[in-house]
């Protein structure tokens, strides 16, 4: 199947990668207590209520479609595995930004505007990426940049660094507030 490098591709992966990334995180948020606690699906799922373990609900799909849409679009849009890495950190950013701000100036947290938090930070990944791979996407005729290659592979690092730092603050969580389930 050949795909079309269009802006309109781009947009069409950007909104079907918001939609798998808020329904398969929506559902990681509860797959560790259905698995009975399993450890290898505390990998990728929440265990706790903390806001890292939360982080994940939008690490976990955007890093799985971000890899797949890499591996179809990635000769059309060559820096996008990059973008959406460094999107993935910026939602994970507003997600904790609008959170400690709204829980700070109420006193708590309420569940609808926590589900829509995750909506914004899912959203701001997603869009936010694909503003910055339509601003520097290779146009046909155009000589390709020498960091094109580097860039997809830049991005990967980038998501398995985080991947990593998931799995490890899972298991042994520092002792700051954001790690910390609530009391």
């Amino acid at each position: 199947m050949k795909i079309s490098c269009t802006n309109q591709t781009l947009v069409r992966s950007t909104l079907t990668g918001i939609l798998f990334t808020v329904l398969l995180g929506s559902l990681l948020h509860f797959t560790y207590e259905w698995s009975g606690h399993l450890t290898a699906v505390s990998l990728f799922s929440a265990v706790n209520e903390s806001t890292w373990e939360h982080l994940k609900l939008l690490f976990m799909p955007m890093f799985l479609y971000s890899a797949a849409e890499t591996l179809l679009l990635g000769r059309c849009f060559p820096r996008l595995m990059k973008a959406r890495a460094f999107g993935c950190i910026a939602g994970m950013f507003i997600i904790t930004a609008l959170f400690y701000t709204y829980t700070g100036i109420i006193g708590r947290n309420y569940l609808p505007i926590d589900i829509a938090v995750f909506l914004i930070g899912a959203a701001a990944a997603f869009l936010l990426s694909t503003r910055t791979v339509k601003a520097r996407t290779w146009q046909a005729g155009q000589k390709k940049r020498p960091d094109d290659k580097t860039s997809s592979l830049g991005g990967l690092a980038v998501f398995l660094l985080l991947f990593f730092f998931f799995v490890w603050f899972t298991a042994y969580p520092p002792r700051l507030g954001i790690f910390q389930p609530p009391a």
